[in-house]
């Protein structure tokens, strides 16, 4: 009953023009939030988030969270409102269960991806000692255990939304995204918009998710845009090369410092002058560099591909070397025996910047 006299006063006051009830009114100190999430109550819970009156990781009376108590009513709805509010999706309720676990047990493979999305780990354990990966597998919950695997191979990165979905607006210092496709506007950073980059010592770009704490060497989707003059519509549009998704809009998912630098470096490709071949992406063939651990050990890395080497990787193992009786430089692979005369396929690779 407080909850409907307190919106209703919350409704008045904004209709008549009055001054919006202040955060220190007793009306919202009568909102119970626990309350709104047991309910369902979507309208009233988004405004007070929207307002910051709530705090998404708070505990409700009988000791859960408000995100747990979510999962438990299986409202996607609002364990996304609170997902995007900062909720964070390792914290317990009073049994010990993870909102993962809670979903897995529930067998909501849907409320289970958005807690992916959102960098849960499938093999947390509660405090009985079960992970979500090992209900999954006790309760043959097929469709929760692929689910597990796409998330083993490709992280939080793989329940995103496609590139091109997010468009970012400021309003004053405050910055908004907006979705291309459904017109929502939100305050909360999508998980796909929260990548950026840097190198590390050995040169290689290492990408990280600030939402999801997700860390990667490898390019994800939602940083793989170029700046290009499209050919029909001779005016610049945006293409992400891993998608094959051309706008005219600058992404959401890319940071203000990435625009500058992608808008500089113009639409740079990789052109084959054997084959002929033109790739957006760095070609795998010249993707390996070697890198130097913590402990002094030494790897090769594929920053196209993920993979990783000890040993030095076919692609590179070419030597160029001078034949006397023919007078000519030639390339041969120690390791596969190969030689030629010409450029190998593999290494015949070269940047170039499209006019």
């Amino acid at each position: 009953m407080a909850i409907l006299i307190a919106l209703l006063a919350l409704c008045l006051a904004t209709s008549s023009g009055a001054q919006p009830i202040s955060a220190e009114s007793a009306q919202y100190h009568d909102l119970d939030a626990g309350e709104l999430v047991a309910e369902g109550n979507v309208e009233v819970l988004s405004h007070l988030v929207a307002l910051k009156e709530v705090d998404p990781n708070r505990r409700t009376r009988t000791g859960s969270t408000l995100l747990c108590v979510a999962v438990e009513q299986g409202n996607s709805e609002i364990a996304a409102l609170l997902l995007q509010a900062g909720a964070k999706v390792e914290t317990r309720d009073k049994t010990g269960h993870t909102p993962l676990c809670i979903a897995a047990l529930a067998k909501n493979t849907e409320m289970a991806k958005l807690l992916l999305s959102y960098g849960a780990s499938p093999d947390d354990r509660s405090a009985s000692g079960r992970s979500p990966r090992i209900i999954a597998n006790e309760e043959k919950n097929v469709e929760l255990l692929k689910v597990i695997e796409v998330f083993d191979q490709s992280g939080a990165a793989a329940f995103e939304d496609p590139p091109g979905t997010w468009l970012a607006f400021s309003e004053g210092n405050h910055r908004y995204y907006q979705n291309a496709l459904t017109q929502e506007s939100r305050w909360a950073m999508p998980p796909s918009c929260a990548w950026n980059r840097q190198k590390n010592q050995d040169g290689l770009f290492v990408y990280f998710n600030n939402v999801t704490g997700q860390v990667t060497w490898v390019q994800p989707d939602a940083l793989a845009w170029k700046f290009i003059v499209h050919a029909e519509r001779e005016q610049p549009m945006w293409l992400n090369f891993k998608r094959n998704h051309l706008q005219a809009e600058v992404p959401g998912e890319l940071p203000d410092n990435l625009v500058d630098e992608l808008m500089d470096e113009g639409a740079t490709y990789w052109w084959n002058a054997n084959t002929g071949e033109k790739a957006w992406a760095t070609p795998k063939e010249v993707s390996w560099r070697k890198v130097v651990d913590d402990r002094g050990g030494v790897f090769w890395f594929n920053s196209a591909t993920g993979v990783a080497e000890w040993d030095e990787p076919v692609d590179v193992a070419w030597k160029q070397e001078y034949s006397e009786k023919e007078k000519a430089m030639y390339y041969w692979n120690e390791y596969t025996g190969e030689a030629t005369f010409g450029t190998p396929d593999k290494l015949a690779w070269s940047l170039k910047q499209e006019l």
